[in-house]
């Protein structure tokens, strides 16, 4: 073979020879094209006879198409590093992720599948790369399979990285009918892309049974239909999560692939007269033997506590009998304003400083406003508030606030147990979780749903991430010095039964109105966000808590009280 020959056979292809030559790029039909994939795309391959006609090859050696998309991908993958990466430089990071591997790398490992597989099963023609070779006769093309994949791509990238991300907040959420629109999403997208499949190859003359090419979308209905009751694609197949970066933004997933948890802000946006009425309704002190394990556990000073979703300081007053001085934060200002002259009322505010901190900020921002060195707290205490912090964030900054040998406990309580005194109690029982179920369900977070279950599943400092071989605040606590400690758990008492056989008390249980039971209710986030949502049956007779007090009543006859009582968890 002569030289010439040879140069002739080894050019670069005409695809890489305009790579940089933007002007001669027909953007314009790239647009088009794009388009008319997501509507109509059996248009996008009805040109090409005519394209094999003029240029004697199956092949687009326009790149225009693939710088188009790929801009898109980095500008998607800006949104995304954004919104749940921690700073710009993570962000472009994957924005490349996103261009490089999920764009070029997965159209390259299917292009070459193709290339090998398809030329071969579905037609017995000889291959070439970017071009037919010499001998004129119709070949499968490696750069005709790119430009088939990379435009398949086109529907999944509106789907699952431009819709999705505008809708996370919504198909993240904990309900059903979410995930049934976020797993759809995904059924849409994927079965896009093995049509766009099926019409690139089909619209080749020499390949036959291309239809084998939707095979999988029968089975992605399947998979779907599955899915629907098993498993949320939205929070667990999310782009980004493909680049090691964990949902953890409101109304998404925690990094531990617990059940999701968000910040709700129902607290966080209380004016004034919201957190004074929310004082008002949790009045009263927490049960005297949580505060009794905590002294058993904590065997160091008892100096300086730090109270971490503060509220309006309830926990710290049962605290100031315990500790010298306390420090109480909450992400609310007017929670906090609160706190601060019910301290002045009580006449504490010398042994108490309540500073506006998020939990996540407990060891930096709470300790220097309130002038105490980060490493000098003997003991962080986290009152039914834990359910709305992000992990493993939080434990980081405690562990920066407690000194050696502290303790961390957080407590919550759970769903409300009628006493198995009462007569009738187990109907009395079932039309309280009836009532919570029905009416405040739909209302509730994953972080209620999270506290209604006593932290059974909150991320631990040593609970596995998703994204990580090993906890970051693993090292920073001691799992062989951990408790948990549970009373009435699930409505049955831990308290010894009475001399006569009768089941012993509740630890927070008393005898109250059945209007005084249930309106404890007001103060929870559920009915907040119920009352929201129904402005105008607030407040009245159609109001959520006055239907809970009518149903009670039509069960519980001409009985005035009843003994009703939460369940209490406690962990160290």
């Amino acid at each position: 073979m002569s030289s010439s020959q040879r140069r002739s056979t080894m050019k670069v292809p005409p695809f890489f020879r305009r790579l940089f030559k933007f002007t001669s790029m027909d953007f314009e039909t790239a647009v088009w094209e794009m388009i008319n994939l997501v509507i109509a795309p059996k248009k996008v391959f009805r040109s090409i006879y005519y394209h094999v006609q003029t240029r004697n090859t199956y092949h687009r050696a326009d790149p225009a198409f693939t710088y188009l998309l790929s801009l898109f991908f980095l500008l998607t993958g800006l949104a995304w590093g954004l919104a749940y990466a921690d700073g710009f430089g993570r962000a472009v990071k994957i924005s490349l992720a996103f261009v490089l591997l999920h764009l070029l790398g997965t159209s390259l490992l299917v292009s070459t599948l193709m290339y090998f597989l398809v030329g071969r099963v579905l037609g017995k023609r000889r291959q070439g790369l970017f071009g037919p070779p010499s001998g004129g006769e119709e070949t499968l093309e490696f750069g005709y399979c790119f430009d088939v994949s990379i435009r398949a791509f086109t529907p999944v990238w509106v789907f699952l990285y431009v819709l999705q991300f505008l809708l996370m907040p919504l198909i993240a959420q904990d309900y059903w009918v979410s995930n049934l629109f976020g797993n759809s999403m995904y059924l849409l997208a994927l079965s896009y892309y093995f049509v766009i499949m099926f019409l690139g190859y089909n619209a080749l003359p020499f390949l036959s049974r291309t239809e084998v090419l939707l095979s999988p979308v029968p089975v992605l209905v399947v998979l779907w239909l599955i899915s629907l009751f098993t498993f949320d694609c939205a929070t667990n197949l999310a782009p980004v999560l493909w680049c090691g970066v964990n949902l953890r933004k409101p109304s998404l997933t925690n990094p531990f692939g617990s059940p999701k948890m968000s910040r709700d802000t129902t607290f966080r946006n209380f004016t004034a007269s919201q957190a004074a009425a929310y004082a008002s309704g949790r009045g009263g002190a927490y049960p005297e033997p949580i505060y009794q394990t905590l002294t058993d556990f904590h065997h160091g000073l008892r100096n300086l506590c730090l109270d971490v979703g503060t509220g309006p300081g309830k926990a710290v007053w049962d605290l100031l009998h315990y500790f010298d001085q306390c420090i109480g934060c909450d992400a609310s200002e007017q929670m906090i304003e609160q706190a601060k002259k019910d301290a002045e009322t009580r006449g504490v505010s010398d042994r108490i400083t309540f500073v506006t901190a998020a939990a996540e900020e407990c060891g930096t921002k709470a300790l220097s406003e309130s002038g105490v060195q980060a490493g000098s707290v003997d003991a962080i205490t986290v009152a039914m508030a834990a359910h709305w912090f992000e992990y493993p964030a939080f434990y980081l900054s405690a562990a920066q606030a407690l000194r050696p040998g502290g303790t961390l406990a957080l407590w919550t309580s759970g769903s409300k147990y009628c006493h198995p005194s009462v007569p009738g109690h187990e109907k009395i029982q079932a039309l309280l979780q009836k009532l919570e179920d029905d009416l405040l369900g739909p209302y509730m977070t994953a972080g209620n749903r999270l506290a209604r279950h006593c932290y059974d599943e909150l991320p631990l400092p040593w609970t596995a991430s998703s994204s990580a071989a090993r906890n970051p605040a693993a090292e920073l606590f001691d799992e062989r010095a951990f408790e948990r400690k549970h009373w009435d758990r699930g409505g049955v008492p831990s308290a010894p039964a009475l001399a006569d056989g009768t089941p012993g008390p509740y630890i927070f249980g008393r005898e109250i109105a059945v209007e005084r039971g249930v309106k404890s209710f007001d103060s929870s986030g559920p009915v907040i966000r119920w009352r929201e949502a129904n402005p105008e049956r607030a407040h009245t007779e159609e109001d959520v808590v006055s239907i809970m007090v009518k149903s009670l009543k039509e069960v519980v006859g001409e009985r005035a009280k009843l003994v009703i009582g939460p369940s209490f968890q406690t962990q160290f």
